[in-house]
């Protein structure tokens, strides 16, 4: 009887074919295959001190917003007193660079215009200016006229309400 052979072996008799081109895939890469391991590395390095860098601002992020929320009711809901605004001067020195002492300078400005504190409104507000956000700065701007107006200098309001009045349509 005649022996049977698998077709699969009269497929692979060759194989020097594949294999070769696989080699000349990677006979460009291979002197370079050090530089590219270590590459893959540092971004693997990057990207993870990337991610726990992310993190930790995001917690930090939070336990901001969380000390805001404690400070804040003293500051909106109570007659304004100037303990709220150094409790709110004390948290954004405590917290800054977070969007959550961002709010508490915007919040300690109003309690001071509220207390007719008018000039060191006015200089609260200007720290807020920051060129980034039109909104914000439309917000603040306006703010700030009002502050120049509580001290009597209507040509200073009007002059700081003249861009936003040109932005608006």
């Amino acid at each position: 009887m005649a022996k049977i052979t698998p077709r699969r072996k009269l497929a692979l008799e060759n194989p020097e074919e594949v294999y070769t081109l696989a080699q000349r895939l990677l006979a460009p890469v291979k002197p370079y295959a050090k530089w590219l391991v270590l590459a893959g590395v540092v971004i693997a390095v990057g990207l993870g001190a990337w991610g726990v860098n992310a993190r930790l601002e995001e917690r930090r992020e939070e336990k901001s917003a969380a000390a805001l929320a404690l400070v804040t009711p003293k500051a909106d809901l109570e007659a304004p007193n100037a303990a709220a605004a150094q409790a709110l001067e004390k948290f954004i020195q405590a917290h800054s660079g977070t969007r959550a002492a961002r709010e508490a300078q915007l919040t300690r400005a109003n309690l001071l215009y509220r207390l007719k504190q008018y000039d060191e409104a006015a200089k609260a507000y200007t720290s807020l200016l920051d060129g980034r956000d039109p909104g914000w700065d439309t917000l603040v701007n306006e703010s700030l006229s009002y502050c120049y107006e509580g001290m009597g200098n209507f040509k200073k309001a009007a002059g700081v309400l003249k861009p936003v009045a040109e932005q608006s349509s």
